[in-house]
């Protein structure tokens, strides 16, 4: 499983591939909007924003887990 800092370091890149995109592609990256992105196996969502072309995160959020009730 991949770690915080690796899962943060794609995204990194992606944003610098959107960067570097043409097209379609570039156009909708270019729009200013938030983002989230939620990384299920290690309980983390980074917040941020689209703009100028790339993801900007503000936020680190780490949730704590749920307990389940026990049965019986």
């Amino acid at each position: 499983m991949a770690t915080i800092e690796e899962c943060r370091a794609a995204l990194e890149k992606l944003s610098d591939n959107m960067q570097k995109a043409d097209g379609n592609v570039r156009a909708a990256a270019a729009m200013d909007r938030s983002v989230s992105c939620r990384i299920t196996d290690l309980d983390t969502t980074f917040v941020g924003r689209l703009s100028g072309g790339r993801i900007v995160v503000d936020e680190t959020v780490r949730a704590f887990r749920r307990r389940r009730p026990r049965s019986g």
